[in-house]
């Protein structure tokens, strides 16, 4: 009972209207001196990063692959936050989870900024060694594994844009029926002749569920298939079962902390106050609780394999990724990934807040970056990758200038990609949001205000 005088207490006092609520996300989809003032500084950003990686293509080329190890990174990371961002939506919607209404479409944004991770891919595969010789998922698999690796990223953003589409055709109709003539032209192509009838509705949900659930399976592909030719592979004696689980569940950890992150943006600069309450965060992050205990266990139980088998080989993998050059990334994710989450969250008056959650979502997604830096540039620092085992260690990769504009200029593309998505697409599901209005009641028991939730299915 005490939570549902909580979500009372983070509901607005005054409900607003269907119209209302329609015309006020529709108004985000002008532009504003903020977003102008971001645009520039994220394109300012992205244009430096790409002369940055003109000047070390033509400098070292791509053969020299330790100097890709932190666009490598970037690569990584930007598949474990913007690629699994669209999970959320598509798991609290297979839940029906009563608070999901304002998260669905930011979280499904994240789409248009993880197709910054396929201009990235296709420079980084060019500074893979051959297969020959070496440890490989493929087995005389033709074209492997560039064209493969490339069909599973391109099948899982193509995706995530579909289903994005897919839910934003009613807001478009919208759109077309109440924005400025000069625009409705536009909006009138993008919603396909939307009517709103039943046959439209029924496609619409039932396909956003089928097409949801190949989504969920393809980002579970590309987080087998890409951490191993990017990494474990590239290390000689680097065998782990669990490593595409250990990536696969770190990026769910790290999509929902950009859900999170995206979401205290929108509204503390967004306007979005209205609609995006405590409960919002509130809840969210006990599943974010959840995610930093299950990032632990495979973690844990591939670090005592190596530990209690001890051969050379293990003792090697111990000092080169744990003990040895990429120490301080390694506890510096184990800190900010697990530790924090783990004692944060854990108390109530934490989780019960704006900022808390919000707070605890950076610290996770920088987490993530350090745990990439040690998977992906000490991968790329090896030379010898035909090797059964590792013989030396070879010396920390510290980033250069070069390296730290390409990681920022990629950020900040991906980051300019969601904003300008923002204003095309409402940053907030218009018709969810209206559904979700029409489930809750208000009702006043005693000396409490609580909410009476409906159940539509």
């Amino acid at each position: 009972m005490e939570e549902s005088r909580d979500l009372a207490h983070s509901r607005p006092e005054h409900e607003l209207t269907d119209r209302q609520i329609t015309l006020d996300i529709l108004d985000r989809l002008t532009p504003g001196p903020q977003f102008r003032a971001m645009a520039i500084v994220l394109g300012v950003l992205f244009v430096l990063g790409a002369i940055a990686f003109a000047i070390r293509l033509t400098s070292v080329g791509p053969d020299h692959r330790i100097s890709w190890g932190y666009l490598a990174t970037a690569l990584a990371y930007l598949l474990a936050t913007a690629l699994p961002a669209p999970v959320v939506a598509i798991g609290l919607s297979f839940t029906k989870a009563a608070w999901r209404w304002p998260l669905i479409r930011i979280s499904q944004l994240f789409s248009v900024a993880s197709l910054m991770s396929l201009l990235l891919y296709v420079p980084l595969v060019s500074t893979l060694p051959p297969l020959a010789g070496r440890r490989t998922l493929w087995f005389d698999w033709p074209f492997a594994p560039w064209l493969w690796d490339a069909v599973a990223m391109l099948a899982t953003v193509a995706l995530g844009l579909v289903i994005l589409y897919l839910s934003t055709l009613p807001d478009f109709a919208a759109a077309r029926d109440l924005l400025p003539s000069t625009r409705r032209r536009f909006y009138a192509r993008l919603a396909l002749n939307w009517q709103g009838t039943p046959r439209q509705w029924t496609i619409l949900r039932v396909g956003s569920s089928f097409l949801g659930a190949f989504y969920l399976m393809l980002v579970v592909l590309v987080h087998l298939v890409i951490p191993l030719d990017f990494a474990m592979t590239l290390v000689p004696g680097w065998i782990s079962s669990v490593f595409p689980a250990i990536s696969l569940i770190g990026a769910l950890q790290a999509g929902l902390a950009a859900t999170i992150v995206a979401m205290y943006v929108w509204r503390r600069w967004g306007g979005l106050e209205r609609y995006i309450l405590v409960d919002h965060f509130r809840e969210p992050s006990k599943i974010l609780l959840a995610l930093c205990l299950l990032w632990f266990y495979p973690r844990w139980a591939d670090f005592l394999t190596r530990w209690y088998g001890r051969t050379s080989r293990e003792q090697m993998l111990l000092l080169f990724l744990e003990f040895g050059p990429y120490f301080a990334p390694w506890l510096l994710a184990f800190t900010l990934s697990f530790v924090v989450p783990l004692f944060a969250l854990i108390q109530y008056r934490v989780r019960n807040t704006v900022l808390g959650p919000t707070l605890v979502a950076l610290s996770v997604l920088a987490g993530n970056f350090f745990e990439r830096i040690r998977h992906y540039v000490a991968a790329f620092s090896i030379e010898e990758t035909t090797a059964h085992q590792l013989t030396q260690i070879p010396p920390t990769h510290l980033p250069d200038g070069f390296d730290v504009l390409m990681v920022l200029g990629t950020l900040a593309g991906a980051a300019l990609l969601y904003v300008a998505a923002a204003k095309i697409v409402p940053p907030m599901s218009i018709w969810q949001l209206k559904q979700g209005a029409l489930l809750h009641v208000h009702r006043r028991f005693l000396s409490g205000k609580y909410t009476v939730l409906g159940k539509p299915d």
